[in-house]
């Protein structure tokens, strides 16, 4: 009877396949980044002369007013500073093989999934004070109506789901293959 030598490679398999995912998975959670910041980055500003230029005159050089063209609900949110584009982050976790994307920002939270009407009060003076209806008014207090979702994060993500996983996939096979 033939003796045969048989020697395990099991951990340095596990390993190797554990490096090439995490490649593709580093690479999947950029690409989602990516289309992220890119969902975001229509702009609110729009130069459009608006109807009432009021004391304006554009024979002397001066530029028209801005008119801001805000998302609708359930659109995700247009640039207007460029803070929430800014704060997309992508992180890997090699412990527990799992890719996130998220913003730093808390307002980011409110406009993913919307907020429900809460009340708005005036802190270091005795009221508010803002435009309403071509006049100033100053409440102490108001309730403003919410904010309604506009999607984003997780909406981004899904829609490229089969891309983000083809990346990671072929980044993986192709670091196997090596």
């Amino acid at each position: 009877m033939a003796k045969i030598n048989v020697k395990w490679f099991g951990p340095q398999f596990t390993a190797r396949t554990n490096a090439a995912l995490f490649a593709g998975l580093k690479k999947g959670v950029s690409f989602a980044r990516g289309k992220i910041v890119l969902e975001i980055s229509t702009s609110a500003r729009a130069n459009v002369p608006k109807k009432n230029r009021g004391a304006r005159n554009p024979k002397k050089g001066a530029k028209p007013p801005m008119q801001f063209a805000r998302s609708k609900p359930g659109e995700p949110p247009r640039r207007d500073t460029g803070k929430l584009a800014q704060s997309i982050f992508g992180s890997q976790s090699k412990a527990l093989m799992m890719g996130r994307v998220g913003t730093t920002l808390k307002y980011g939270a409110f406009l993913e999934v919307g907020t429900r009407p809460y009340p708005i009060s005036a802190r270091r003076k005795k009221s508010l004070a803002f435009g309403f209806k071509g006049k100033w008014v100053f409440p102490r207090s108001v309730k403003h109506p919410g904010i309604a979702k506009r999607p984003y994060l997780l909406s981004t993500v899904r829609k490229n789901r089969v891309q983000i996983n083809s990346i990671i996939i072929s980044t993986a096979r192709a670091r196997m293959r090596v």
